[in-house]
């Protein structure tokens, strides 16, 4: 039996995932915060609430891009909070 890497650097983790096949769908936190413009806290939460999916190798947390994606393409909407009525005065 294969035993694992340590994978408690960045650059030994991405290498892990390219060398498990995930090279095109895992991304690193901080290349998730470049790619959606979140900071890195949100993306943590994200992350934390299940929004986005992600997976942890040794110290650092991978990305999947495809679910960043989707959550970046129907996240949040600029504009007033739903249920808030807009009145016209009619003046």
């Amino acid at each position: 039996m294969t035993a694992l890497p340590d994978l408690h650097s960045r650059a030994t983790a991405a290498r892990w995932a390219i060398m498990v096949g995930m090279d095109e769908e895992w991304i690193t936190t901080a290349e998730a915060c470049q790619i959606s413009g979140y900071n890195l806290e949100y993306l943590r939460r994200l992350l934390r609430d299940g929004a986005v999916q992600g997976r942890k190798w040794g110290r650092e947390w991978m990305v999947d891009r495809g679910s960043l994606m989707a959550y970046v393409w129907r996240g949040p909407r600029p504009g007033p909070p739903r249920g808030v009525r807009r009145t016209d005065s009619g003046t």
